[in-house]
């Protein structure tokens, strides 16, 4: 078809254009869906820098956690030395609570984020759904 309008017009190179134009008005379903891939994984790349970071963080104060935690039990259970000590040593420095919100940051940006996507993708269920009830309802008129 392009070498007919080609011949109709006289040269290839306007033709190329203009098709090329029309092509570039258009955006077709499929190039917005790899556009918002495309977006998504440049967006995940830019993030990977801070999950390191998160998992750094996450890892550090899970381990001092941990470890506090165990030698409480096994101190108070084996009877060996003051376990009330290293008790008020994590109540004053709140490790504990520095643990859970870390361990809410760490886990509760992706509980959140997919809380949203699920919220975004109802909503499109939704529209979707009533969408089909005004075609039907116009069908049945």
């Amino acid at each position: 078809m392009g070498a007919i309008l080609a011949n109709i017009l006289g040269n290839a190179d306007v033709v190329k254009t203009a098709l090329n134009a029309i092509d570039n008005w258009h955006t077709s379903t499929s190039e917005e869906t790899a556009a918002k891939a495309s977006a998504k994984v440049k967006l995940l790349q830019a993030y990977a820098p801070f999950k390191i970071a998160q998992r750094v963080l996450a890892i550090s104060f899970t381990a001092v956690y941990l470890i506090s935690f165990i030698a409480t039990v096994v101190m108070t259970q084996a009877n060996i030395g003051n376990p009330a000590a290293l008790h008020n040593v994590m109540s004053n420095y709140r490790i504990g609570t520095i643990e859970l919100l870390i361990m809410g940051f760490y886990f509760g940006g992706g509980a959140i984020g997919g809380m949203i996507e699920s919220n975004h993708a109802g909503k499109a269920d939704r529209e979707a759904i009533k969408q089909s009830n005004n075609q039907e309802k116009v069908i049945n008129r």
